[in-house]
Parts: structure tokens; C-alpha cells; sequence
């Protein structure tokens, strides 16, 4: 669709990041693919980037580091960054795909440093994450 010399947008945008800084070439192309993991620690460039974690340094990327109790009473621990916002989600067998967030525990905001979420519900033993909610 065309008006006047100006080109309008006619369809769907599914993925859009926006970024407090300008991003060097190579991050971007590495962004575009989605496959690049420039520290080697298994998680791509791109999923550390919208972790908040350093996508050069090995020991800075996004994963539980504890997991404390028995249930009803269950601790997750795990790195965090700020301006980052984080959800403790459980179900209760695998491959449901259906993950409930625990009362309580949901945008939870990171602190840039070790964060504790915790169940203290009367859930049945259950399958737990941690979720990236912002």
C-alpha cells in the first residue's frame, strides 16, 4: 500500500526488542539468528540479552543455582539482574504445558544478585521454573 511517497506497513510485527543501548554489529547479526553464544556457557546470546545477563562472561547467565526443602515448603534460588521481573511457575506432571504461577512469588523483581522464590503453599510435590516475565 502506497500514499503519496510514503509506504505503509501492511502486516504482522510478532518480535519486537527494544534495547537501553546501541548494539554492536556482530550482537545484532547474532540477535538475527538467535544461535550465537559467544561465552560458550550454553545459553545463546540472544536469551542472555533478554535475561539481562552477559553474554562474554561464562558465569553470568540465567539458571537456577539452588533448589532447598521438601514440599509444601520449596526454595528456588538463581541469579538475578535488575530491571528484570521473575516468577516462581510450578505444574504438576511434565509436558502439560500448562505452568501456574506460585501465589505470592509472581514479577518478583530482580535484584542483580542471588534471588530466593518460594513456595510455602500446600501444593503437591510438582515440577517448578523460574520465568522471565519482563
Amino acid at each position: 500500500m502506497q500514499a503519496g511517497n510514503t509506504f505503509l506497513f501492511n502486516g504482522d510485527l510478532d518480535d519486537i526488542r527494544l534495547y537501553r543501548r546501541a548494539l554492536p554489529t556482530r550482537v545484532i547479526q547474532a540477535l538475527a539468528v538467535g544461535q550465537d553464544d559467544t561465552d560458550a556457557d550454553g545459553c545463546s546470546d540472544a536469551k542472555e540479552y533478554e535475561a539481562g545477563t552477559d553474554p562474554n562472561v561464562s558465569s553470568s547467565v540465567f539458571r537456577v543455582t539452588a533448589v532447598t526443602g521438601v514440599p509444601p515448603a520449596i526454595a528456588v534460588c538463581f541469579l538475578s539482574s535488575t530491571n528484570r521481573l521473575y516468577s516462581l511457575q510450578l505444574q504438576g506432571r511434565l509436558g502439560s504445558n500448562v505452568w501456574n504461577g506460585v501465589p505470592g512469588q509472581t514479577n518478583t523483581p530482580g535484584t542483580g544478585s542471588l534471588l530466593w522464590l518460594n513456595d510455602n503453599t500446600t501444593n503437591p510435590a510438582g515440577f517448578y521454573r523460574v520465568h522471565l516475565t519482563q
